[in-house]
């Protein structure tokens, strides 16, 4: 039998079939069938999390092994589920909030003061989603999100996203030089997380309502002097007090709650921006 410590503060993947999941599963475990993992690895966590894949067959034992080992997992470890002992044991279908991820940090540092002063949940406009995280989150909060990528597999996989997570996912394909496909002064959040259009910029100031928040977290000029390198040049990363700029030359009145600057672990600075329009 495996040791409990293959499941103790760690995320827990379980990628057997969903009616084997609902007979019986690990406590806290997220089920993600194989096949659905296999074109949708983005619903793991980053790769320095501890991870623990919960398998039915060896078969999927050693996909889970590959899976693992080509994402570069430092910290993971494949079972089968016929061999956990001492773990807790629940039953039924997975829960709609249990994820291996987590939104991007600024979001999940700030989202309770945006709601509390904006009154609760309410409507948000990401702009670049992705693979929709940060719609899933939000829309688990109780809001209601709209999403556009200009990536078409990005959006795929955001509509897949949130099928697994039982979320309905309003996102669409958009390029930006085309047209902008959201009204001014309609939104109470607006967020950009890794994605840059530096043109669309300044209109962007004008999607939230007045009391409304605009909130971006990106990469900051110095990246591309790290070991990783990218963004390499001016069109894929922000300068430093650029956004308070572009605020402070607007037309549409903005107080700035936060301009700084962080690392990421692999020393890349980011830029985290919130500003909130004042009428």
């Amino acid at each position: 039998m495996t040791e409990l410590r293959v499941v103790h503060n760690r995320k827990i993947c379980d990628v057997r079939q969903r009616e084997e999941y609902i007979a019986s599963h690990i406590a806290g475990s997220v089920n993600i069938p194989l096949e659905t993992l296999l074109r949708l690895t983005c619903a793991l966590p980053p790769r320095h999390v501890p991870i623990t894949f919960v398998a039915s067959t060896v078969a999927e034992h050693d996909t889970c092994r590959d899976i693992a080992s080509r994402m570069m997992f430092t910290d993971a470890i494949v079972c089968l589920f016929s061999e956990l002992a001492g773990a807790k044991i629940n039953h039924g279908p997975p829960l709609r909030s249990l994820r291996l991820w987590e939104p991007n940090e600024l979001l999940l540092d700030t989202i309770s003061t945006v709601e509390r002063n904006i009154g609760g949940p309410a409507a948000a406009f990401d702009m670049g989603c992705g693979t929709s995280r940060d719609m899933i989150f939000l829309e688990q909060r109780g809001w209601s999100v709209f999403g556009f990528d200009n990536r078409k597999k990005l959006v795929q996989q955001a509509v897949a996203m949130g099928n697994l997570h039982q979320c309905t996912v309003d996102v669409a394909l958009f390029q930006l030089k085309n047209h902008f496909p959201i009204q001014h002064a309609s939104m109470d959040l607006v967020l950009m997380s890794r994605f840059l259009y530096r043109p669309a910029l300044a209109e962007m100031l004008q999607l939230p309502r007045p009391g409304g928040y605009l909130m971006i977290s990106h990469f900051l000029e110095g990246c591309q002097d790290t070991e990783v390198g990218t963004p390499s040049t001016v069109e894929g990363y922000l300068l430093r007090g650029e956004l308070t700029r572009l605020c402070a030359a607007s037309d549409v009145p903005y107080e700035v709650c936060l301009d700084e600057e962080t690392l990421l672990s692999d020393g890349r600075p980011m830029c985290r921006f919130l500003a909130r329009r004042l009428s």
